[in-house]
């Protein structure tokens, strides 16, 4: 790096530094001084972090791990990311959100680092502008305040971008390549999407990375396997058979039959999943077992870079997904299904649904987040292996985000990141040269003009626009009372109970956190469970045969419903909560219940029904 490179890096590490630090304090401002509850995700996700924290602060072992194991939905890094907040902040519902705000500064640091390794000369340029988009974007400020899975996804994008970057060239040294590899288990292992993308954007960089001769000698190597009959073979028929079926299962919703007089039913491809990574890692290992010498030689023909990637990635992830209880495997084929919402993918609206949603949530202005948009569609040249790789994994990213069926804003989170840095890498390349041409004595005063743009354009969002949207992820405290009486009801009750009324307000999650709070001794198993999930205007026979599966015998079951006049009345609310309502209604009247308590508790109906151990028949 050049003298003038140097005081570049410096002046910008210094901008970013000071400027991420300032970021950080508004944001754990904003989180100490909000009132509000968080809601399903983020309740959950922080409360996996707090019993995280208990166990390895009790020096319970074998706890800490079964916590970390049963991280099946959204996996355990994120708890073990909080476990220093709650260290240093407390067990308060607030501590995700501040470890948040302090990944916000964290991130905008790595950001930097990662534009920093993208060009010898340039990258303290490439650094700063990305990580002044990254500072000034109004959706990033939001989430530096909330406890969910955006901030910590988009810092372990960052840190290993910065890693990968680092090791794109071709003298990378082993303990660079383990850290990079392990930054990309982690984010997998923090969610799945993150990790699926970020992944499918090395593996083809991968594949780009060969010479070209190579590509066509495996190209030309599977053809002729092919040809000669290698799909027919018992592995590759087996794992075909089994792709087809799992498709079909997707494409036809399942199917249900009778074996050995037991009714069986498949209807998410998950289990099978399952079962075919079982069957096929034994057969791989009774192939190595066999053919000890063959199988190392193969290893050795590997080059150190992909023995290394594949140890780091590929191993922590088949561990995880072979343990067999909970089925991860299913949790995850689920996770990527998801619901749908939103345009279709391919239609013009939905391929503008996110460039729209970038230009308006994710930069401080419209004409700066088209301009940074299609700037990013500028590919650097092959010769510079960092910036193609990045530049893949915004295309994958990008593709990904826009294919899948479910839309939201906070979707693009981890895409933006790349966003940036690629229209960072392309204004930088388009300028540079520019003032290369220049006179000596115009190139510093256009420089400070330059810079002096980029402050002004990338200026950052108001501190009441981020309480707004702060807000927009926060429910009522009105709630806590409301819980409490859940808790009171629920210590009191020896059986089994069921709670009407949860929701993304009024969730498990938040409840088991309350309950930590107000009563530590009250076991976690003897909270209310969830009634069976029933969409809204169902039918009425869907409603009479829940109804029936909930009346066990001498079971409690509580409602908690929410009033029009309750400040945790959101819309969609009365939709969320139609089939617990209705449900409440049929109890009221039904002359297998016995009422046993009543009430409103801050917009609250608060009601207990038991179940009469000798059941009459409902009318």
């Amino acid at each position: 790096m050049i003298r003038g490179s140097v005081w570049a890096a410096r002046a910008g590490a210094a901008y970013v530094l000071a400027a991420g630090a300032l970021a950080t304090a508004g944001l754990l401002h904003v989180v100490r001084s909000e009132p509000g509850l968080p809601l399903w995700d983020e309740a959950a996700q922080g409360f996996a972090g707090l019993e995280a924290a208990r166990a390895l602060g009790d020096v319970r072992p074998l706890e800490f791990l079964a916590v970390l194991n049963r991280q099946v939905v959204w996996p355990f890094v994120h708890a073990l990311l909080l476990l220093p907040g709650f260290a240093l902040f407390g067990p308060g519902l607030e501590t995700p959100a501040l470890v948040s705000a302090v990944l916000f500064g964290l991130t905008a640091a790595l950001v930097f680092v990662a534009g920093l390794a993208l060009h010898p000369t340039r990258g303290p340029w490439i650094g700063a502008l990305a990580a002044a988009l990254l500072l000034a974007s109004p959706q990033y400020r939001v989430f530096g305040t909330l406890g969910m899975l955006e901030m910590p996804g988009a810092f372990l994008l960052a840190l290993a971008i910065a890693l990968h970057v680092r090791c794109a060239g071709p003298d990378a040294t082993r303990p660079w390549l383990v850290a990079a590899g392990a930054s990309t288990a982690a984010l997998f292992l923090l969610k799945y999407n993150y990790g699926l993308l970020w992944l499918g954007a090395l593996v083809a960089n991968e594949w780009f990375r060969l010479a070209h001769d190579r590509r066509a000698f495996w190209r030309a190597r599977a053809a002729a396997w092919v040809r000669a009959g290698g799909l027919l073979r018992p592995l590759p028929l087996f794992l075909t058979t089994g792709l087809l079926a799992l498709a079909a299962i997707v494409l036809t919703g399942g199917l249900e039959f009778t074996a050995f007089g037991r009714r069986v039913s498949i209807h998410s491809p998950g289990n099978p999943a399952y079962a075919l990574l079982v069957i096929l890692t034994v057969w791989i290992a009774i192939a190595v077992a066999r053919d000890p010498a063959g199988w190392n030689a193969r290893w050795g023909s590997l080059s150190e870079r992909h023995r290394v990637l594949l140890a780091t990635i590929g191993l922590p992830l088949l561990v995880w997904f072979l343990i067999p209880w909970p089925n991860r495997v299913r949790a995850l084929v689920d996770f990527m299904a998801n619901r749908r919402s939103g345009p279709s993918p391919w239609s013009l609206e939905g391929l503008l649904y996110y460039p729209r949603v970038f230009a308006s949530d994710y930069s401080p202005s419209a004409a700066v987040g088209w301009l940074a948009f299609v700037l990013s569609l500028f590919p650097p040249k092959r010769t510079r292996p960092g910036a193609w790789l990045l530049y893949i994994a915004l295309a994958i990213g990008f593709e990904g985000t826009v294919a899948h069926r479910y839309h939201h804003p906070r979707f693009l989170f981890t895409t933006a990141l790349l966003v940036w840095l690629n229209a960072a890498r392309a204004a930088v390349d388009l300028v540079a040269p520019l003032l290369a041409r220049a006179p000596r004595l115009l190139r510093a005063p256009a420089v400070a003009a330059a810079l002096a743009a980029a402050m002004i354009a990338c200026h950052p969002p108001s501190e009441s626009l981020v309480r707004e949207g702060h807000r927009a992820w926060r429910t009522s405290e009105t709630l806590l009372p409301v819980m409490d009486r859940v808790l009171d009801l629920a210590a009191r009750e020896r059986g089994h109970s069921i709670l009407l009324g949860y929701s993304y307000a009024l969730s498990p999650g938040l409840l088991s956190w309350r309950a930590r709070e107000v009563r530590p001794g009250l076991s976690l198993g003897r909270l209310p469970k969830r009634a069976p999930w029933l969409p809204a205007e169902s039918a009425e026979s869907a409603i009479a045969a829940r109804l029936d599966r909930l009346l066990s015998p001498g079971s409690l079951v509580l409602a908690a419903l929410p009033t029009p006049r309750s400040p945790a009345y959101a819309p969609g609310y009365a939709t969320e909560v139609w089939a617990d309502s209705v449900t409440a209604e049929r109890l009221a009247g039904d002359r297998r219940v016995v009422p046993e308590t009543g009430g409103d508790d801050g917009g609250f109906r608060l009601l207990a029904f038991r179940v009469r151990t000798a059941t009459p028949a409902a009318h």
